[in-house]
């Protein structure tokens, strides 16, 4: 199958900025049909991942998350 970029453009929940991700065709279909993400799209910056995922972007993602420690 022959695979096409595709920009995902995503809005931050917390400040509104927008960011575009782009991704192969063939990988978001497998990621909307229940694909880890990881496993969906592994060119992809974490941070880029962890937009798709949670809608944040990556400062405040850093911001709200970055400083907690881990048990």
């Amino acid at each position: 199958m022959i695979q096409s970029p595709v920009a995902i453009k995503v809005t931050c929940k917390q400040c509104g900025g927008e960011s575009s991700v782009v991704v192969e065709s063939e990988d978001l279909r497998r990621w909307k049909a229940g694909a880890l993400v990881q496993n969906a799209f592994p060119y992809l910056k974490p941070a880029e991942r962890e937009l798709l995922i949670s809608g944040f972007c990556d400062s405040c993602f850093e911001s709200m998350f970055g400083d907690e420690e881990e048990d």
